[in-house]
């Protein structure tokens, strides 16, 4: 597994991708963990299993396909 860091290079737009990063919801906040996102930006990525549940502060990324 490669983590390549978010600002050597960011992942397209909308390419499924594990991070390393903030874990946000409307009910809970987790730092430091890793997630699948389809990525939008460092600040909002939408993650890829649930509805209103998001990556932030994105620091690392890693290709999954």
């Amino acid at each position: 597994m490669n983590w390549i860091k978010i600002e050597d290079r960011e992942p397209k737009q909308g390419q499924l991708v594990l991070v390393k990063g903030q874990f946000d919801s409307d009910f809970e906040t987790t730092k430091n963990t890793i997630g699948l996102v389809y990525f939008n930006e460092v600040r909002y990525s939408p993650c890829s299993h649930g509805d209103n549940v998001w990556f932030s502060n994105i620091t690392e990324w890693c290709e999954v396909e």
